[in-house]
């Protein structure tokens, strides 16, 4: 859309604190922001969090609270927490915000809702579904994993029959289905994946769930809305966040980015719910990312209990450290295991860019800025941006970063200045253009190396 780069942002829940398995995929999905920044779009990124889903009401009794208004305000307080957290990592989010249990969030719910039904896809009825014996709730097929448990509290579900309110799913499957295949998938087996489950698919999607807390469906009682009918409608919420307006219509998104366990629930919903109400598809492309595993592979997460904190990596490696490990270890997709060594070399990169810049800065104090550019070295630095480039667009994101720390590490440092310093050649104006270029193009993954107007300017000139 014009010149904006759509991000349709995970809202992360509110549940207690992020591990560091939250910020491996959230730093990927930065990577491909700043990359759309360098292209010169603007970014539609917002700050976001889901504060109506069942992990809040847990977090809320915890700590003793039942009041919806008090949860709310309880879950508010922890969003400035993560915000905190996004922005130490250096995240580029934008100022458009939004939560899933705000007002304008509950409007749009109610939208989608009196929308659903005026269309006739959405319906009450009594029938059979899954209910799960220890949340006391209904829940939906696909939050059901191969062997019947529910999810969220890894209990078996049972089938029960009573009163709900349901989205019609199996009589337009091949609506659905032509929609996921419209959506460029990065990687593709997921597309295979989801199509796959929809092959078992059995049951509609049930919405409406006997909570005291969430959104209330219009005209019921005690029934609110399941967390997954707010949340299949962020795009729509991100639009919102980013005009004020609550409309169900807003443009097609340039990109979706989740991890690959909520792809049935998150990915496919929020298709149906574009489909249903403007009839076309959500994003052009979704990226799907992999899980941070501990040493015993195991995918991180509270319920588990081998939390571990970013924070102490952070503080340790700096950002730049663990994004370089996000980067290097990561493919999209893919799992893969927490790496400190990754960490340590991101820090250790960063610190040899201030110490090649320290000398170059060493060299300009004592009058030794001189020769003119060497077309022949530039050439390679042409070649290698166009290499980064090629990469980056195949999703290789871990390849081009390897490729420009080597040419920086061994090519610029190793060769170049060891020379510069015995003969002035390469000439010292060639050193410094060559890793300006790199700079701007590494700073994707380590904002720390980001140029500053007036690098930018002192660039341009050479």
């Amino acid at each position: 859309m014009d010149n904006k780069y759509l991000i349709d942002v995970p809202p992360p829940t509110i549940s207690g604190k992020l591990h560091i398995g939250h910020i491996y995929s959230y730093a990927q999905m930065d990577f491909y922001a700043r990359y759309a920044l360098l292209s010169g779009k603007e970014l539609v990124y917002p700050f976001c969090y889901d504060n109506n889903g069942l992990p809040t009401e847990k977090l809320a009794e915890k700590h003793g609270v039942t009041d919806p208004e008090t949860i709310k305000i309880l879950s508010d307080g922890y969003s400035f927490m993560y915000s905190d957290l996004f922005t130490a990592m250096q995240m580029a989010l934008t100022y458009d915000r939004y939560s899933t249990f705000e007002s304008k969030a509950i409007q749009l719910a109610q939208k989608s809702f009196e929308d659903l039904v005026d269309k006739g896809l959405a319906y009450k009825a009594q029938t059979e579904f899954w209910f799960c014996p220890e949340m006391k709730i209904s829940v939906s097929q696909s939050e059901l994993d191969e062997e019947g448990r529910f999810e969220r509290s890894g209990v078996k579900a049972i089938l029960k029959k009573g009163e709900g309110w349901f989205i019609d799913i199996n009589n337009h499957l091949p609506r659905i289905r032509g929609a996921i295949d419209k959506i460029i998938w990065h990687p593709e087996k997921f597309k295979h994946r989801l199509h796959r489950w929809l092959d078992e698919l059995e049951y509609d999607w049930s919405i409406s769930r006997d909570r005291s807390y969430g959104i209330s469906i219009p005209g019921e009682d005690t029934m609110k809305f399941d967390t997954w009918f707010i949340s299949s409608l962020t795009p729509q919420l991100a639009w919102m966040a980013h005009t004020g307006k609550v409309s169900l219509e807003c443009p097609i998104f340039d990109a979706r980015f989740q991890a690959h366990d909520i792809i049935r629930t998150w990915a496919l919903y929020t298709i149906i719910k574009s489909l249903y109400h403007n009839n076309q598809i959500p994003w052009t492309d979704i990226y799907i990312s992999g899980h941070a595993l501990d040493p015993k592979d195991q995918k991180i997460s509270k319920s588990k209990g081998n939390f571990i904190s970013p924070y102490n990596h952070i503080e340790k490696y700096g950002a730049g450290g663990v994004r370089y490990w996000a980067a290097i270890s990561g493919m999209l997709g893919n799992d893969t295991k927490i790496e400190i060594s990754m960490m340590n070399s991101g820090k250790k990169l960063i610190n040899k860019f201030k110490n090649a810049e320290r000398y170059i800065r060493l060299q300009i104090e004592s009058g030794k800025l001189s020769g003119n550019l060497d077309g022949g070295l530039m050439y390679k630095i042409d070649d290698l941006e166009n290499r980064f480039h090629s990469l980056f667009s195949e999703d290789r994101f871990n390849d081009a970063i390897i490729i420009l720390v080597d040419f920086f590490w061994h090519t610029i440092c190793d060769q170049w200045i060891e020379k510069n310093k015995i003969d002035n050649v390469p000439t010292l104006s060639t050193i410094i253009y060559a890793i300006h270029r790199i700079r701007r193009l590494i700073a994707i993954f380590l904002p720390e190396l980001q140029l500053g107007q007036e690098d930018e300017i002192k660039s341009k000139e050479l």
